[in-house]
């Protein structure tokens, strides 16, 4: 998955009894993304390294904790899967969804299963979400995908490993949206407040690779590129901001 950075230090203190938030942006600097798909699911790993802009200088000592905002694409129905049909039954299709029971975090881990590591730190798991199948404040030109749900999943990251420029390594799964072929594959990759020259069709520092299990071919389109894969083999693509990458997963006999 492309991640969508929105990245907000948080002041503790109170001003008037509300809790000040001051934004600050940021842009992924470095991306090496693999999606590894199969039949019923696509399996996300990537290393990022972040930078905040110049375009404003925060010092307050504390500014302590930056929240990355993940999309994930979630299926809204799903035929047999019963990771799908369990996280709707607990949680809402639109709208804010905290992780509060053992049950939640069970249907969450078992659908998305969400790690992030910072350097070489494990760091809190998610502790809510934001479900959306509309038009999206965060990404306002990219419209709605029919059948999928928009899941803004919000880890918790220390502000100081973000500025000393850690890698962070990310890992989640997204089940694939059903459809009469078999398996629909959707991601869109958002690049938020890149600087002036940074471009990423240089695939020193920005690149998604996609991969195929054994028993499943996928065909993929990405603005005009289209890619047909056989099983066990895979295509490394330069990302564009909001150009998606669709693919169609049709399972294939042993």
């Amino acid at each position: 998955m492309r991640l969508a950075v929105v990245i907000l230090f948080v002041w503790c203190g109170v001003v008037g009894a509300k809790p000040l938030v001051l934004p600050r942006p940021a842009y992924i600097a470095y991306e090496r993304l693999t999606v590894e798909i199969s039949p019923s699911e696509a399996r996300f790993q990537g290393k990022f390294v972040f930078r905040f802009t110049l375009t404003e200088v925060v010092t307050h000592k504390d500014y302590a904790s930056a929240n990355m905002a993940i999309p994930v694409w979630f299926p809204i129905q799903s035929e047999g899967d019963s990771s799908v049909t369990n996280l709707w039954r607990l949680f809402a299709v639109e709208g804010w969804n905290p992780i509060r029971t053992f049950q939640q975090r069970q249907a969450f881990e078992q659908s998305v299963g969400m790690t992030v590591i910072v350097g070489s730190k494990p760091h809190h798991s998610v502790g809510s979400f934001l479900a959306t199948q509309g038009p999206d404040e965060r990404a306002p030109q990219l419209p709605p995908e029919p059948g999928l749900c928009r899941l803004w999943c919000f880890p918790e990251i220390p502000s100081e490993d973000i500025k000393s420029g850690l890698p962070v390594t990310l890992r989640y799964s997204q089940p694939l949206c059903p459809c009469p072929e078999g398996g629909r594959f959707y991601y869109a990759p958002i690049f938020l407040n890149l600087p002036a020259g940074v471009s990423t069709g240089n695939t020193n520092f920005y690149s998604i690779t996609l991969t195929t299990s054994m028993d499943c071919a996928v065909s993929v389109t990405s603005g005009g590129q289209k890619f047909k894969l056989a099983p066990g083999r895979g295509v490394t693509l330069s990302p564009s901001h909001l150009r998606p990458i669709r693919a169609l997963v049709i399972r294939e006999a042993n």
